[in-house]
């Protein structure tokens, strides 16, 4: 005696509630990828400030002369120069001119207690002594809600000791 096994077809609405849930778990996935990779950049952004605060302060106790990073909002650049102990230019651009990092935004720049407005170039000081001014950096990815703090690296510049710290999703 043969007992018969019969297969049944899979019919359209499972088929439709397995396509359904696919799209939803590549939805949230292709969702999560975005916000992850949007937070990537401006923490890339902070980084490199943070290592040109590190290189000046290196470079000044080398050196032993005063150096500087200059960032300029408005071209989207920064750079290192050495100076006189007057305070002066003595070589430019030291270790030239590196550009901002596509979709960030430099939201503000505080040194020593004073706000600089984007139009002027912000510039921090670092002497042979080890000692810098204090600086606030707020970068963001461009298009965030400026209201969410989670939206912002913050690199900070303590003095006297020049040491260099990145806050992420805060602004300080």
């Amino acid at each position: 005696m043969r007992i018969r096994h019969t297969q049944r077809a899979v019919s359209i609405v499972e088929l439709l509630i397995v396509v359904v849930i696919l799209l939803i778990f590549s939805t949230l996935t292709i969702i999560s990828y975005h916000n992850m990779s949007r937070g990537l950049v401006a923490r890339s952004q902070a980084s490199e400030f943070n290592t040109a605060f590190v290189m000046a302060r290196q470079l000044a106790v080398t050196n032993a002369a005063p150096h500087r990073v200059s960032i300029d909002r408005a071209q989207r650049i920064f750079w290192i120069d050495r100076l006189t102990p007057a305070g002066t230019v003595d070589l430019p651009k030291v270790t030239g001119t590196e550009t901002f990092l596509p979709q960030t935004r430099v939201e503000s720049i505080t040194v020593n207690s004073t706000t600089i407005p984007p139009v002027q170039v912000a510039e921090i000081v670092f002497r042979p002594d080890q000692t810098s001014d204090r600086a606030v950096v707020q970068i963001t990815q461009q298009g965030a809600d400026l209201s969410d703090d989670s939206e912002y690296f913050t690199v900070v510049l303590y003095p006297p000791t020049a040491a260099a710290r990145i806050y992420p999703n805060e602004r300080r």
